[in-house]
Protein backbone atom coordinates (compact mmCIF):
# COMPACT_ATOMS: atom_id res chain seq x y z
CA UNK A 1 0.00 0.00 0.00
CA UNK A 2 1.32 3.48 -0.73
CA UNK A 3 1.20 6.70 0.99
CA UNK A 4 -0.39 9.73 -0.86
CA UNK A 5 1.69 12.17 -1.64
CA UNK A 6 0.15 16.16 -1.17
CA UNK A 7 2.00 19.49 -2.26
CA UNK A 8 0.14 21.58 0.36
CA UNK A 9 1.56 25.36 1.09
CA UNK A 10 0.02 25.80 4.46
CA UNK A 11 -0.63 29.31 5.79
CA UNK A 12 1.82 30.94 7.67
CA UNK A 13 0.45 33.05 10.49
CA UNK A 14 3.06 33.00 12.48
CA UNK A 15 6.71 33.48 12.38
CA UNK A 16 8.35 31.17 14.78
CA UNK A 17 6.99 27.09 15.41
CA UNK A 18 7.19 25.50 18.58
CA UNK A 19 9.23 22.31 18.44
CA UNK A 20 6.48 20.34 19.46
CA UNK A 21 3.88 21.40 17.27
CA UNK A 22 6.68 20.68 14.28
CA UNK A 23 6.85 16.59 15.78
CA UNK A 24 3.66 16.31 15.58
CA UNK A 25 2.76 18.22 12.09
CA UNK A 26 6.34 16.35 10.59
CA UNK A 27 5.39 12.85 12.41
CA UNK A 28 8.60 13.04 13.93
CA UNK A 29 9.88 12.18 17.00
CA UNK A 30 10.61 14.93 18.92
CA UNK A 31 13.93 13.77 20.22
CA UNK A 32 14.83 13.29 16.48
CA UNK A 33 13.90 16.90 15.44
CA UNK A 34 15.48 17.81 18.29
CA UNK A 35 18.96 16.25 17.40
CA UNK A 36 18.45 18.20 14.04
CA UNK A 37 18.10 21.62 15.67
CA UNK A 38 21.36 20.78 17.67
CA UNK A 39 23.18 19.60 14.11
CA UNK A 40 22.13 22.69 12.67
CA UNK A 41 19.82 20.60 9.80
CA UNK A 42 17.04 23.22 11.05
CA UNK A 43 18.36 26.34 11.14
CA UNK A 44 17.21 29.18 12.81
CA UNK A 45 15.83 27.62 16.62
CA UNK A 46 15.98 29.27 19.70
CA UNK A 47 15.33 28.10 23.71
CA UNK A 48 13.11 31.06 25.23
CA UNK A 49 12.61 28.72 28.38
CA UNK A 50 12.47 30.98 31.52
CA UNK A 51 14.76 30.38 34.51
CA UNK A 52 14.25 27.34 36.52
CA UNK A 53 11.78 26.21 34.15
CA UNK A 54 13.20 22.33 34.13
CA UNK A 55 12.12 22.26 30.04
CA UNK A 56 12.97 23.21 26.95
CA UNK A 57 10.45 25.72 24.78
CA UNK A 58 12.02 25.45 21.29
CA UNK A 59 10.78 28.06 18.91
CA UNK A 60 12.08 27.40 15.12
CA UNK A 61 11.78 30.16 12.57
CA UNK A 62 8.65 28.95 10.38
CA UNK A 63 10.43 29.20 7.47
CA UNK A 64 13.31 27.26 8.15
CA UNK A 65 10.71 24.89 9.74
CA UNK A 66 8.50 24.12 6.63
CA UNK A 67 11.82 23.99 4.11
CA UNK A 68 13.22 20.96 6.59
CA UNK A 69 9.72 20.10 5.96
CA UNK A 70 9.37 19.73 2.35
CA UNK A 71 13.28 18.69 1.93
CA UNK A 72 14.24 22.19 0.45
CA UNK A 73 17.29 24.08 0.93
CA UNK A 74 17.19 26.85 3.17
CA UNK A 75 18.27 30.36 1.80
CA UNK A 76 21.15 32.08 2.16
CA UNK A 77 20.06 34.18 5.02
CA UNK A 78 21.68 35.98 7.94
CA UNK A 79 20.94 35.89 11.68
CA UNK A 80 19.80 39.87 11.86
CA UNK A 81 17.75 39.56 8.49
CA UNK A 82 15.59 36.97 10.64
CA UNK A 83 15.25 39.13 13.37
CA UNK A 84 14.06 42.10 10.73
CA UNK A 85 11.76 39.59 9.22
CA UNK A 86 9.79 38.62 12.74
CA UNK A 87 10.25 41.13 14.71
CA UNK A 88 8.33 44.92 13.52
CA UNK A 89 11.42 47.96 13.12
CA UNK A 90 9.92 48.98 16.88
CA UNK A 91 8.93 48.05 20.24
CA UNK A 92 6.82 45.32 20.47
CA UNK A 93 3.60 44.86 22.48
CA UNK A 94 2.71 41.60 24.49
CA UNK A 95 -0.01 40.69 22.31
CA UNK A 96 2.52 40.83 19.40
CA UNK A 97 4.97 38.94 20.98
CA UNK A 98 3.01 36.56 22.08
CA UNK A 99 2.25 35.38 18.63
CA UNK A 100 5.98 36.19 16.92
CA UNK A 101 7.35 33.19 20.06
CA UNK A 102 4.17 31.30 19.85
CA UNK A 103 3.95 31.62 23.55
CA UNK A 104 1.53 32.84 26.78
CA UNK A 105 1.15 35.65 28.10
CA UNK A 106 2.58 34.02 31.49
CA UNK A 107 5.51 33.00 29.70
CA UNK A 108 6.40 36.86 28.70
CA UNK A 109 5.26 37.44 32.30
CA UNK A 110 8.20 35.26 33.17
CA UNK A 111 10.49 36.41 30.91
CA UNK A 112 9.91 39.84 31.68
CA UNK A 113 10.09 39.67 35.73
CA UNK A 114 13.89 40.72 35.88
CA UNK A 115 13.88 42.99 33.35
CA UNK A 116 17.50 44.07 34.79
CA UNK A 117 18.63 41.07 34.07
CA UNK A 118 20.92 40.05 30.65
CA UNK A 119 18.46 37.63 28.67
CA UNK A 120 15.21 39.11 29.98
CA UNK A 121 12.94 41.87 27.99
CA UNK A 122 13.00 45.04 28.95
CA UNK A 123 9.59 46.90 29.51
CA UNK A 124 9.23 50.04 27.96
CA UNK A 125 5.29 51.04 28.75
CA UNK A 126 3.57 49.22 31.49
CA UNK A 127 -0.20 48.58 30.30
CA UNK A 128 -2.23 51.74 30.48
CA UNK A 129 -5.05 49.89 32.01
CA UNK A 130 -5.94 46.73 33.70
CA UNK A 131 -8.33 45.44 31.06
CA UNK A 132 -9.72 46.37 27.31
CA UNK A 133 -7.82 47.28 24.50
CA UNK A 134 -4.83 49.12 26.43
CA UNK A 135 -4.01 46.81 28.61
CA UNK A 136 -0.69 45.35 26.85
CA UNK A 137 3.34 45.68 28.16
CA UNK A 138 5.11 47.02 25.53
CA UNK A 139 8.67 45.34 25.45
CA UNK A 140 11.94 47.15 24.02
CA UNK A 141 13.11 45.48 20.19
CA UNK A 142 16.49 45.82 21.21
CA UNK A 143 15.94 43.42 24.43
CA UNK A 144 14.13 41.34 22.51
CA UNK A 145 16.99 40.85 19.99
CA UNK A 146 19.92 40.76 22.61
CA UNK A 147 17.50 37.86 24.10
CA UNK A 148 17.11 35.93 20.67
CA UNK A 149 20.61 35.96 20.24
CA UNK A 150 21.72 35.00 23.16
CA UNK A 151 18.93 32.00 23.12
CA UNK A 152 20.13 30.64 19.89
CA UNK A 153 20.66 27.16 19.60
CA UNK A 154 20.92 27.00 15.83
Amino acid sequence: MSQLQFQIELPRTKPTVALESCADFFDRDYGTLLADVENRVIKFAWDIATAGAGRREIRIYAASAWAFCYQKPMPDIKEDDVYKIILPGRDIRSTELMRILSCSHQHLYELSRRSAAPGHFVVTREPAQADGPNSFTVFSRDSIVKFLKSRRIS
